[in-house]
């Protein structure tokens, strides 16, 4: 599912390929997204800004179409996540094209997956890509126009 961030034999995650290609996208990323990508601290096991071991809190998807119309006029999706240090990060994404939500754990399915590791990248001129791949087998992808975030501490 992830492209560009792998585990190598050893078990150890590499990050160093994801890092450079957000860096050779950084012409194409919108600012927000590019910090956010580009952000080391999004991705390390422990920190109070790591998504790494977060657990999915709300998952909600919304569509407004034009009037008396079946055309779209927006599309949103809201992911809430329980961050593993404390807080939680509610990202937002606009334009939603098409998003998956897959994968049924493969044991304990009364707990919560853990959120592995995360990478953002481009799918065409104007829409990007954030795939989300969790523990047990479980996996989100998100195809968007628009990203915002915001934090609030627990």
């Amino acid at each position: 599912m992830l492209k560009h961030i792998f585990t190598d034999p050893l078990g150890i995650v590499c990050f160093d390929d994801y890092f450079a290609h957000v860096e050779s996208l950084k012409g194409a990323l919108p600012p927000t997204i590019y910090a956010f990508a580009s952000d080391v601290s999004r991705y390390v096991l422990q920190g109070t800004r790591t998504l790494h071991d977060a657990w999915v809190e709300n998952l909600s998807f919304r569509v407004g179409y034009m009037e008396a119309s079946n055309e779209i006029e927006t599309s949103s999706l809201n992911l809430d996540l329980r961050q593993a240090q404390g807080g939680m990060i509610r990202m937002t994404y606009g334009g939603v094209s098409a998003w998956s939500f897959s994968g049924a754990p493969e044991r304990w399915p009364d707990h919560a997956v853990d959120l592995l590791a995360h990478e953002f990248d481009v799918v065409s001129d104007s829409l990007f890509a954030h795939r989300l791949a969790f523990d047990r087998n479980v996996s989100l992808e998100v195809l968007f126009r628009t990203f915002s975030f915001e934090e609030t501490e627990s």
